[in-house]
């Protein structure tokens, strides 16, 4: 068959196949690349179309296909592109010859080992030829074999190269492993310069300054005759001052004779002794000199301080509680036996425990400065008034004591402050009425206090203290009176939620809006629900982007908006990413945990074993104006407490024995709750309620 009768045979062909209309497919070889680099690298083997030899500085050589490495390499490319393109042979300097070796077998292959003995020269000439899949994977290895006796030269390492990752994780470790480090050899082989780097860091783990000291002493003892002359100046990096808060270490540190030789010597006493002085009388204004402010290992962590209530003895302890580790540690004694003392926090570092709860009046108020390096509990200044139940706020680093009970069960209206610049209580303006058990809130530099019971009357009325003009200013009443309500403020609107009313327990809430409690004057429901919002100019352009309702006469009024679905009082509210999460209360509102016989559940609440306490827990969302039900909690709760901690809620203890130490922690991406058993299992203690904290100095080497 000629070449004629075979072409009219394939057009005859062509025309008889038929096909119906469809998609084209698309088909990969998922072999081919991998078969390509085999057959370029046995092309390599063999010598054959290469176009390029590359000579290092010792005489090494190489070959490879120049189209091929300006693929695999920029720096390659590069090269190539700026000399003639008939040149053949290219010398490589300053390029370890067994590291291109390596990274021309990589380039080929996909494929590269990493040894101790290469890890070294491989980085520096990945990054020259800017093969960023192995600098990576040189960092990997490194950050993988880091200890305490390399971490030093790979800091030192990556800091030639300018590392950055490296550098990062180097430093992570050093600071973290500090107590270990300085007892290696790396350590005591260390140039002055690189000692002051390391000592003078703020971040390393250390329980005391005096371990700064003894390492920089051990450090000039290796080769005293040569580096003594530097102990001034390494002791500029000790921070003595800190060492104030325990004289007996200090007093050990100034018998130590090389230091008496030191000429700063009486400078670093006198500094000392002044500065413990000045702690002993001044906690809030102390020097900010970096000499007087503790090693912050971790310090942009938040902890938990938990406040514990020992039923038998009246006792109130604490402790810290690290969700990150699940560490817990006592904290110390309160100083004087509070009986579940009301708490505020200001800048995250000091919490004030004051007055008492139930059926004890207090004047006292302890201090505790997370940012000590030994916190303890100290006691400050007395209120100028007994009080229980009462309400704190806290207002630009100022603690507000609000109104409560005195020793005669009358209720308060008076007001005082603790002035940190002369740390004592000073009275102002009271109240327009007296007030127990009432929410407090703060929003727009304003305290507010909402509802509770002035002795007689549940209140609906709410108040506003403005501290520039020392005044109290009464805004929209509530839609209902409230006690025992509980507030919260999200996204510049404050909320009251939940609540008693004449012995009948709401699950309402209000806003300064148009001041309607939506027709329900009878409250035959008792689940309407209000928010307030700020009663400024911001607010009402604010207001006027969630309500096209709301108008400037409606201003510091309440408005109703649809409520939880369970009757509550004393409802915890958590705020968590831009949410605000209701949990644990008691239908009922009885303290006893009697709900009247409703042990099957009939009217479909969720209980905890047959009680009133609430398994329940409702999320209200901003954007969507209501609330809507989430997963139950394991345990039923009533008045637990609840702190919110980068994205986590944590719910723990509440009134009843079996929750006393127990911990729920609510994760609303997968809207599940985990349960933690708490260490202490006594049932005489309770834990009542918490706060979030800067973590103490030195928390995990304590």
């Amino acid at each position: 068959m000629d070449d004629l009768q075979i072409s009219t045979y394939e057009n005859d062909l062509k025309s008889a196949v038929q096909f119906n209309e469809s998609e084209p497919i698309h088909y990969t070889n998922s072999f081919h690349s991998v078969k390509l680099l085999e057959e370029l690298q046995s092309l390599r083997n063999n010598k054959e179309l290469c176009d390029i030899t590359l000579k290092t500085d010792n005489g090494t050589v190489l070959v490879g296909h120049k189209n091929v490495l300006a693929a695999a390499s920029k720096y390659f490319r590069d090269m190539f592109s700026s000399v003639d393109e008939n040149i053949c042979i290219v010398i490589i300097k300053d390029l370890d010859s067994s590291a291109l070796q390596i990274l021309i077998d990589y380039i080929y292959t996909g494929k590269i080992k990493i040894t101790n003995e290469d890890v070294k020269v491989l980085l520096p000439a990945a990054n020259i030829l800017q093969l960023d899949y192995v600098g990576s994977a040189c960092v990997k290895y490194l950050q993988t074999h880091i200890d305490t006796s390399n971490c030093l030269s790979i800091k030192e390492f990556a800091d030639l190269h300018k590392c950055t990752e490296l550098m990062s994780s180097s430093e992570a470790f050093i600071n973290k492993h500090f107590l270990e480090i300085v007892k290696s050899d790396e350590f005591i082989l260390l140039t002055c310069e690189k000692v002051i780097e390391l000592i003078s860091c703020n971040d390393i783990a250390v329980p005391s300054e005096e371990k700064i000291f003894e390492c920089v002493i051990n450090w000039i003892k290796h080769d005293l005759n040569t580096r003594e002359k530097y102990l001034p100046q390494l002791m500029e990096h000790v921070r003595f001052p800190l060492l104030a808060s325990n004289l007996m270490i200090f007093k050990n540190i100034i018998e130590e004779p090389l230091f008496k030789n030191c000429p700063k010597y009486n400078d670093i006493v006198s500094e000392v002794f002044n500065f413990y002085l000045l702690k002993s009388v001044q906690y809030f204004t102390i020097p900010q000199t970096i000499r007087c402010k503790p090693r912050q290992f971790g310090s942009s962590k938040k902890i938990i301080l938990l406040f514990n209530h020992c039923i038998k003895s009246l006792e109130c302890s604490t402790e810290w509680f690290d969700p990150e580790t699940n560490l817990r540690k006592t904290a110390t004694k309160m100083n004087k036996c509070c009986v579940k003392p009301s708490v505020g926090v200001f800048r995250d570092q000091f919490v004030f425990a004051m007055g008492g709860m139930n059926k004890l009046c207090s004047q006292s108020v302890s201090m505790l400065d997370v940012s000590s390096l030994l916190p303890c509990w100290v006691p400050m200044a007395d209120m100028l008034v007994n009080r229980k139940n009462l309400g704190v706020g806290v207002l630009n680093d100022c603690i507000y004591a609000i109104g409560g009970f005195d020793n005669d069960e009358s209720a308060l209206s008076n007001v005082e402050v603790f002035d940190v610049s002369i740390q004592k209580w000073r009275m102002v303006t009271s109240m327009n009425t007296k007030r127990n058990d009432f929410g407090v809130g703060v929003l727009n530099d304003r305290l507010y206090a909402v509802g509770g019971y002035d002795g007689s009357h549940f209140l609906k009325s709410v108040e506003c203290y403005d501290p520039t003009l020392d005044t109290w200013t009464p805004v929209g009443d509530l839609s209902i009176c409230r006690n025992g309500v509980s507030i919260g403020v999200l996204n510049g609107f404050m909320y009251a939620i939940g609540g008693s009313n004449s012995g009948n327990v709401e699950g309402s809430v209000g806003c300064n809006g148009d001041g309607s409690d939506g027709g329900n004057d009878d409250n035959s429901d008792g689940r309407n629900v209000n928010f307030v919002s700020r009663n400024c100019d911001v607010l009402l352009n604010e207001s006027l982007e969630l309500d096209t309702s709301f108008s400037g006469d409606l201003l510091n009024k309440w408005k109703p908006v649809e409520g939880i679905s369970e009757r509550c009082e004393n409802v915890s509210i958590g705020d968590l990413n831009d949410v605000m999460i209701a949990v644990g209360s008691s239908e009922s509102g009885d303290d006893d945990g009697n709900d009247g016989g409703n042990d099957d559940n009939s009217d479909g609440h969720n209980y905890d074993g047959g009680s009133s306490y609430l398994r329940s827990a409702e999320i209200y969302r901003p954007s969507d104006g209501l609330w809507s039900s989430i997963a139950d909690m394991n345990l039923g709760r009533y008045k637990p407490g609840v702190v919110a901690l980068d994205g986590l809620l944590y719910v723990f203890g509440g009134v009843k024995e079996s929750n006393y130490f127990t911990m729920e922690v609510y994760d609303p991406n997968t809207n599940t709750w985990s349960m933690k058993k708490l260490s202490k299992n006594d049932k005489d203690f309770q834990i009542y309620s918490g706060v979030v904290v800067n973590i103490p100095p030195n928390f995990t080497t304590q």
